[in-house]
């Protein structure tokens, strides 16, 4: 369904192999057969292939083992260890199968869970392997650890250093403690999303973010005996979808979806930054929020995050966008708690100069076209640091400047 709708990018992944790979023969609580890289990977190529050639959907990625240290040993899910020392001859494996049988499609590894005491220490023994990181498009980790912010700016020094993109794979769940069980479908844990995402792409340098899944059951109450029970916080269920639905559909035939403010959070960014767009940081940002910038051929999309609490005053904003190209703001959208992703007053622009102000406890995205009567921007101006028009100094007088950063 994803491929009839136009989706451009699929990836496939692998919890555990088939079982006459895997040690206990089961789907779950096992490890990958040393020695059987090989004929694993070209069942995995021999899948690809067929999707593509009888089913018509092509897979641009292949991951074919996800959280690597973990065997899921109650079995409440699959899944299967693959030691460190056998990560290098899969990825090798499925990328040699790949190129065979589907050369359209790469290899993403290593989806380890958490990053401080796994993929840090881990990813460097298998990566530094010989033709390991030519055989993989990605490095792909997990954050269920919830990283603190220097421990994701060790993530980009390790893309640095094996010079390869870093995708962050998957997350949910959180709750005020850690991963575990909660439902908060509130615009707190929409922040947190979002505080997230800008951290993932600002100091791991991660350059694609993907939620763990977007619809489930796991709402912690009955929305039909309890219709306000959807847009509350219990501790029953789970944080690990954007949308709900009525558990009990079949035999209630609520067929209801229930939105949660991570969905349309997720939007701020996933709805208005595309695919090839380019990472600037921004820069005088007062305490309590966050910004960052996208750019994709000359249009500028800015979002902004003010963690600050409701009943706060507006947080005035003044950006210099580094262009040397006239802009126009075309699209201004926020989420709070009392907005779902709506369109809000568009900010005023004067020579490359943005003046606006963003709600307290508010996701919004700022979205800016070349104006159509000048020409081509200026390379040195989009390629530079930007200057900023003034100093920052505090909410009520905040300037910003947009530089660039890693793509």
């Amino acid at each position: 369904m994803a491929a009839q709708h136009g989706v451009r990018t699929l990836v496939g992944f692998v919890n555990s192999a088939p079982v006459p790979w895997t040690t206990d023969h089961k789907s779950c609580g096992g490890a990958l057969v040393p020695g059987s890289e090989v004929a694993y990977a070209s069942y995995l190529a021999a899948v690809v292939a067929h999707l593509h050639d009888v089913d018509h959907v092509t897979l641009s990625y292949v991951s074919p083992v996800n959280e690597p240290d973990a065997s899921q040993p109650t079995c409440r899910q699959e899944g299967m260890r693959v030691p460190v020392s056998q990560r290098a001859a899969l990825v090798k494996a499925v990328a040699s199968a790949l190129a065979k049988k589907a050369p359209y499609a790469r290899v993403i590894a290593d989806e380890s869970s958490t990053v401080a005491s796994q993929f840090l220490p881990e990813a460097p023994h298998w990566l530094n392997a010989h033709g390991a990181t030519s055989s993989i498009a990605a490095i792909a980790h997990h954050t269920y650890d919830y990283p603190p912010l220097p421990v994701l700016r060790q993530v980009a020094q390790l893309g640095q250093r094996f010079d390869k993109p870093l995708w962050a794979s998957e997350i949910c769940c959180r709750n005020e403690r850690g991963f575990g069980y909660q439902f908060d479908p509130t615009m707190t844990s929409g922040l947190w999303l979002a505080n997230t995402i800008w951290a993932d792409l600002t100091q791991a340098h991660d350059s694609a973010f993907d939620w763990w899944t977007a619809l489930s059951p796991r709402l912690g109450c009955n929305p039909v005996a309890d219709p306000g029970c959807t847009s509350g916080v219990n501790p029953l269920g789970r944080n690990d979808a954007l949308l709900y639905y009525d558990p009990a559909a079949a035999t209630d035939h609520n067929e209801t979806l229930y939105p949660t403010k991570r969905f349309w959070a997720l939007g701020n960014f996933s709805r208005y930054v595309r695919p090839g767009a380019v990472l600037h940081q921004v820069s005088g940002v007062p305490a309590g929020a966050r910004a960052v910038a996208f750019e994709s051929k000359g249009t500028w999309s800015i979002v902004v995050i003010d963690d600050a609490p409701v009943g706060t005053p507006p947080m005035p904003l003044t950006l210099r966008i580094p262009t040397g190209r006239a802009l126009s703001p075309v699209t201004a959208v926020q989420t709070s708690d009392r907005l779902d992703l709506a369109p809000v007053p568009l900010p005023r622009v004067r020579s490359g100069t943005v003046t606006t102000s963003v709600a307290p406890h508010s996701v919004t995205t700022f979205v800016f076209t070349p104006s159509p009567r000048h020409g081509r921007p200026s390379t040195a101006a989009l390629n530079g640091p930007g200057r900023a028009a003034g100093k920052s100094g505090g909410r009520a007088n905040t300037v910003q400047n947009v530089r660039t950063a890693r793509a």
